[in-house]
């Protein structure tokens, strides 16, 4: 067993070593750990798995997508971005029977050391997830360092489907992919008939129910960040019991900010009534706010990033991120349903910020008694950015914040530690930020 001088010196040289980037003007590295990254498959999550795999090479990057078993529905995203997809490829005529006389893969694909080698795809784990279904969550969560959760109900333009239209528009696309690979049995029958054939067809339909009926008009953005914090509390308390009994750090504090919540500017949480001309809160705004209300009721250190509206299209991609941590933390823990939001001044750049006591009082109280996201800021609505300028800036924080913990060294006097964690940028606590690359009329 490691004694606590020991564990001091390792602790000294890992600081030193996560320095040594930042010292020679590269981004900060993390050091060996696993993040999980809710979402995967998303716009923001695959970008994230990107990102990480890249830039951090010790880093295992554990994706979770809602179906591993479905490559197009599941994981066709991020498999893209991450870089699997370009590799050598062997095609063949899609008439072409296998061994069997069934229809075989028309391509194959190989592993280009050339072309992927630094892709870093032997550390992605692909796991599949009901983000709304607790035993899923436990299990993929259970062993894990960190959390970026990119996870969302929301559609590209801010709106969710009913989970009814949403299982039925799934079953149409999986049918027509399955006509389209000349998989008839499949698009006839459904995919059931493999795993029945396996012997494992009831159980595994079985479990499907239970996941169904569990998730249920829930939604990821708020039950499903729930249950994931209160699994990454139990995986601390466990390590934490641990390290008490073994004399040393904590495992898992290698990352030191465990907790990444992927949310929204506070200004794409309203519309404006076009005859009365008063903002309301959207079922966007106001599922974010209850996500953001229930993280920073927790005892995990986390940042809050609230990104811009996300366009890939007509952004270019590789632009500055621009940060503003003057914003407004106005949310009500009693979840009241969405309501108006009344007219409220807040400096072009941004609103000061108002949590509990200090900052713009005035604004906050207003705002917080109506349960607004934020007050109006037409600038802040007109922002974008580019999903992967997004994602870089979400790897380069976590890189950043590793090696800035690596300055508190664990023996120090308990009021010099008090003082470290409470500081600003430091390890504790809550910190929101909005960010973006440009604003509407720039491109």
């Amino acid at each position: 067993m490691p004694t606590a001088m020991a564990c001091h010196h390792i602790h000294a040289i890992g600081a030193l070593l996560l320095a040594l980037p930042a010292a020679l003007g590269k981004p900060p590295l993390l050091p060996r750990c696993t993040i999980a990254v809710a979402g995967a498959n998303g716009r923001v999550g695959s970008a994230v798995c990107r990102e990480i795999l890249r830039s951090h090479p010790q880093v295992t990057v554990r994706a979770l997508v809602r179906d591993a078993g479905n490559p197009w529905e599941g994981y066709g995203r991020l498999s893209y971005e991450v870089g699997a997809e370009e590799g050598k490829m062997d095609l063949r005529p899609a008439w072409a029977l296998d061994e069997d006389g069934r229809f075989g893969q028309p391509a194959s694909m190989e592993f280009d050391p050339d072309v992927q080698g630094n892709y870093g795809l032997d550390r992605l784990e692909i796991r599949e997830c009901e983000l709304r279904y607790r035993k899923d969550v436990d299990d993929v969560l259970s062993d894990v360092d960190a959390v970026v959760y990119c996870a969302t109900a929301f559609n590209a333009f801010r709106q969710r489907l009913p989970d009814r239209l949403d299982e039925a528009g799934r079953g149409i696309a999986k049918t027509g992919m399955a006509l389209f690979e000349l998989r008839f049995g499949d698009a006839l029958f459904g995919g059931g008939g493999r795993r029945a054939s396996d012997g494992q067809g009831d159980d595994a339909q079985d479990e499907i129910e239970r996941r169904r009926r569990e998730a249920r008009d829930k939604t990821a953005d708020v039950e499903g960040l729930e249950l994931a914090l209160q699994a990454v509390q139990r995986t601390q308390a466990r390590r934490a019991a641990l390290a008490e009994l073994t004399g040393g750090p904590a495992a898992g504090a290698r990352a030191s900010l465990p907790f990444v919540l992927v949310s929204a500017a506070a200004a794409l949480g309203y519309d404006e009534d076009r005859l009365s001309g008063e903002l309301q809160e959207n079922e966007f705004g106001y599922r974010k706010r209850l996500a953001e209300a229930s993280l920073r009721s927790s005892s995990i250190p986390h940042l809050v990033i609230r990104s811009a509206a996300i366009d890939d299209l007509r952004v270019a991609e590789g632009l500055a991120v621009r940060v503003s941590e003057d914003v407004i933390v106005a949310e009500v823990l009693s979840g009241a349903a969405p309501q108006a939001i009344p007219e409220a001044t807040s400096p072009s750049t941004g609103a000061q910020e108002a949590s509990g006591a200090g900052g713009s009082a005035g604004v906050a109280e207003n705002a917080a008694a109506a349960g607004a996201v934020g007050v109006r800021q037409d600038d802040a609505k007109r922002r974008r950015i580019h999903p992967r300028d997004l994602a870089r800036y979400i790897a380069q924080v976590l890189g950043e914040e590793a090696a800035e913990a690596g300055g508190a060294p664990d023996g120090a006097e308990a009021a010099e530690q008090e003082e470290y964690d409470g500081a600003v940028g430091s390890r504790s606590g809550s910190r929101t930020r909005e960010v973006w690359t440009c604003v509407e009329g720039e491109f």
